[in-house]
């Protein structure tokens, strides 16, 4: 057992130290590899993004001042309360967080002034009026639909959409023709100790954004927003029902200036261009270099494995787990590699069973099978797997002609008493009854004889006399 131990850790490591010898292959990298490496990395003072590597290697916060006009008419239509409407400034800041190339969260504060006049239908002593949004405070979705730089490795312009909601804070003042004004921020009862009338709102817009460099941005939108009240305007105007108050809204109309929050090692999302991160990958001097490594490991893997498969004496067994090397050929080994002493009486049998299977294989009788033997070992019934394949060929020619009956005649040598040896047939011939009517032959169809040691077709005075003599006739 040393011995073999030994043996065995000298061959483990020979190929342990070829799976070593492609791994320094590997290791050794060719100069103009390394030197390609380095001058990549003096061009890309920024890291290069990966397509799989996560919002961490992007910059995705960026905070904007707009200003812009506000106004109670939208583009979409819409009557108001008031026939002239009279544009007027807007102002606010946005921080926004983009989760994506594509989707980004966005807050939104935002202040100024609405005006109009000349009323549709209400007090014709009303003239005009002035609201002041003291607040409007939103949250919503931003989606970057498309850009117009796709074949350049940096966009330079993109189109957005965005929808929200939240609350805002307003005061209307309304102005009469005889020069007094009406103000929610100083009425009492119903107001007292209000500045604002605080409202929901939801909105929709969509935008322009532009590049200046990887910091700045310059960005052009329009919003509509939709109030949950009818005083925006100082006034309740009543739908043509005389019942239902018509809601009012406003649009927004900005410019912004945005920046970008982040290390300047970090690229800004929002100039990424998706489709040349493929690109890069596939052009990094890197990738070729890691790729040229696993080819140099694997021609050390491969050398490696073909000397594990290796047979030098073609007995079998490869040479890494041969203990007995250079065997004859021809002579049977075991699992080692080394010769297996056979019993003779082992290969008289092998030789008794093939030539019973050739002679099965020859005798037919009118299209019937006849005249087959089954042999079986010395005090024992079960059938041997060398006999299958003949009793299947039996049961098939059975199951087609089911007019037609054999009988499964069993015998046994001369060893043991005749009673034992009476048992011992009549357990062979139930045995191919049983596998036969398992292959789906009718019972009926089949006889079963048990002969003992009676009408021997051999000396029992040889083993190879009695082989043939343990056997199940059928006919």
């Amino acid at each position: 057992m040393l011995i073999l131990a030994y043996g065995q850790s000298k061959k483990y490591k020979a190929v342990q130290r070829s799976l070593q010898d492609g791994a320094v292959a590997a290791s050794s990298v060719p100069d103009t590899l390394k030197k390609a490496r380095h001058v990549n990395k003096k061009k890309s003072a920024v890291p290069t993004p990966k397509v799989f590597g996560g919002l961490k290697q992007f910059r995705t916060w960026s905070v904007g001042f707009n200003a812009g006009v506000l106004s109670t008419s939208v583009v979409t239509g819409g009557e108001n309360d008031f026939r002239k409407v009279a544009p007027d400034a807007g102002y606010g800041i946005s921080v926004r967080k983009q989760f994506g190339h594509i989707f980004g969260l966005q807050f939104d504060i935002l202040s100024g002034h609405m005006s109009g006049s000349v009323p549709r239908q209400y007090d014709e002593a009303i003239s005009s009026y002035r609201t002041e949004l003291g607040y409007s405070a939103t949250t919503s979705i931003v989606a970057n639909l498309g850009t117009v730089s796709y074949m350049q490795r940096k966009q330079s312009m993109s189109f957005f959409v965005l929808g929200g909601e939240g609350f805002l804070g307003f005061a209307p003042t309304v102005y009469y023709k005889d020069g007094t004004s009406f103000s929610t921020k100083y009425l009492n009862g119903a107001f007292k100790n209000k500045v604002y009338i605080h409202e929901f709102t939801t909105f929709v817009g969509a935008g322009v954004k532009f590049r200046i460099n990887d910091r700045f941005a310059v960005n052009t939108g329009y919003t509509e927003n939709f109030i949950d009240d009818d005083f925006l305007d100082g006034i309740h105007n009543m739908s043509a029902n005389g019942r239902d108050y018509q809601k009012d809204k406003f649009s927004y109309g900005y410019a912004s200036l945005e920046f970008s929050i982040g290390k300047s090692s970090k690229p800004n999302i929002d100039w990424v261009n998706p489709v040349s991160l493929i690109y890069n990958e596939l052009e990094d001097h890197s990738i070729r270099d890691e790729f040229e490594i696993l080819k140099m490991r694997l021609t050390g893997i491969e050398h490696a494995i073909i000397e594990l498969k290796g047979d030098s004496d073609e007995d079998g067994v490869p040479d890494y787990f041969d203990k007995c090397p250079n065997t004859p050929k021809g002579v049977i080994v075991d699992g080692a590699g080394c010769p297996v002493k056979v019993d003779s009486t082992l290969i008289k049998r092998d030789s008794v069973i093939r030539e019973i299977l050739i002679k099965n294989s020859t005798a037919t009788d009118t299209g019937m099978p006849c005249n087959k033997t089954i042999i079986f070992n010395y005090n024992n019934a079960e059938i041997m797997p060398a006999y299958f394949k003949t009793l299947d060929a039996i049961a098939a020619e059975l199951k087609a002609n089911n007019n037609k009956n054999v009988v499964l005649s069993g015998y046994s040598s001369s060893e043991g008493t005749s009673d034992h040896n009476m048992r011992l047939s009549l357990q062979r011939a139930l045995a191919v009854k049983a596998y036969l009517v398992k292959a789906g032959v009718n019972e009926k169809q089949l006889a079963v004889k048990a002969m003992g040691e009676t009408k021997a077709v051999a000396s029992n005075a040889s083993e190879e006399g009695r082989m043939l003599n343990r056997r199940v006739q059928i006919y």
